[in-house]
């Protein structure tokens, strides 16, 4: 699956940092944001909004990414 995920994303591959805060990792590549996942985690983290311990579950096939917004708690 790592092997798929890495073909798809080669051609979203973009040149700038999207970001404009922090430091980025050597051998960080940026992507346009065309695909969808799912994404099991515990929570966002208050002081940096961050996914506390993220597991990649599988692309969403069924959503396009304009859909896609960030949920809060109810």
């Amino acid at each position: 699956m790592l092997d798929d995920l890495g073909e798809l994303l080669k051609p979203l591959a973009r040149d700038s940092n999207p970001f404009q805060a922090g430091e980025v990792p050597r051998g960080t590549t940026f992507v346009e944001p065309r695909l969808v996942c799912e994404v099991e985690f515990t929570e966002w983290t208050s002081r940096t909004g961050q996914l506390r311990h993220p597991s990649f579950k599988g692309l969403r096939e069924d959503k396009d990414s304009t859909e896609v917004v960030r949920e809060y708690p109810t």
